[in-house]
């Protein structure tokens, strides 16, 4: 039960670690701009869920009731749903690092972009217990007033051999 709630931990907390090149619509550095933001945004989910802080996580986070997060089969329709198990997985964990395999930005709309990456989520529990999972997950961003925020994640955990 512990390393659901963990896994769920990575769902919103990874949403980031954005240190490879993007990959999107091309052009130059002004088409490039949305893009940057996007990772920005994504970037600041990183710092808050690598410090343990599941409200600055959220505050990345749209309100949504119809589909804030699916992961490994599961729906949680609503932002809530998806803190609320966000908040458990944070339960008995001293430490998480993130480690980006790829990603690449495509912007759908110039407020509507989708995130498509892959990684290493490395969790150490506070009993001393550490354990790495990789994931891949697809996120959709919307610019709502200027601010980029998380309309929808979706995560899954490859089954390990």
């Amino acid at each position: 039960m512990k390393t659901t709630g963990c896994l769920t931990l990575v769902s919103f907390g990874l949403i980031a670690t954005f240190t490879l090149p993007i990959f999107g619509s091309g052009g130059g550095e002004a088409n490039r701009a949305p893009e940057n933001e996007v990772v920005e945004c994504l970037r600041a989910i990183e710092v808050a869920a690598e410090k343990l802080d599941v409200d600055a996580v959220y505050d990345h986070v749209m309100d949504n009731d119809r589909g804030a997060l699916v992961q490994n089969g599961r729906v949680l329709l609503t932002r809530e749903k998806a803190l609320e198990s966000t908040r458990e997985g944070y339960v008995g964990v001293r430490k998480v690092k993130y480690i980006l395999g790829q990603e690449h930005v495509t912007m759908l709309a110039k407020d509507l972009a989708l995130v498509v990456s892959d990684g290493q989520s490395q969790i150490e529990l506070d009993d001393g217990r550490a354990f790495a999972t990789s994931f891949a997950q697809s996120v959709i961003l919307k610019r709502v007033d200027g601010i980029w925020k998380v309309l929808h994640a979706h995560r899954s955990f490859p089954a390990r051999p």
